[in-house]
């Protein structure tokens, strides 16, 4: 064999052995320009938050298909979360509100981007804008404890408020 060829079969075969050991170890939580990756898809267990008759936040237990990233599972349970209804339960978010994209910053804030239907829909309300944004922080720091914070926009816009009680305009804390 030509020694330009041994070269190229060399770094071929390295190429291999580096792939197979780094992009399976990649696949555990790290932050990868701004997603978390999960570890596969797989099902796993997850909280959705409620409001009772009384008007208190009660956890549900779940059960999602984990996503390729963090980012599938927070749309998967936040658009379950809008459709569900538990038995007696009320949904803090509007039925039928759509998450068009979730991204996390290099801060640990998830920004969750909304169509418009989450303030058409909405009850409205201090106790009601209160309640769905209560839900939203319960089920982020429930099922992502690795976040820190979360951030609303409705169309790729900051929301100055659900219904106009609450200011959204900074980050929530999750924790």
């Amino acid at each position: 064999m030509k020694p330009g060829r041994k070269i190229l079969v060399a770094a071929v075969a390295a190429l291999l052995l580096v792939s197979l050991f780094y992009f399976p170890l990649r696949r555990k939580f790290s932050l990868h320009e701004g997603a978390l990756i999960n570890s596969g898809q797989s099902k796993r267990n997850a909280v959705i938050f409620f409001v009772n008759q009384d008007g208190k936040i009660v956890g549900r237990d779940t059960e999602i298909v984990s996503g390729a990233t963090v980012l599938d599972d927070i749309k998967s349970l936040i658009t379950q979360e809008s459709l569900a209804r538990a038995g007696g339960l009320l949904n803090a978010i509007p039925v039928g509100t759509a998450v068009r994209n979730v991204f996390i910053d290099e801060n640990k804030c998830v920004y969750i981007d909304f169509e418009r239907s989450i303030i058409d829909r909405h009850v409205g309300g201090t106790e009601g804008e209160s309640l769905t944004l209560e839900a939203l922080k319960r089920t982020m720091a429930e099922n992502f404890p690795e976040l820190d914070s979360m951030k609303l926009l409705v169309e790729g816009k900051e929301l100055a408020s659900l219904a106009g009680h609450i200011s959204t305009r900074l980050k929530l804390k999750v924790k």
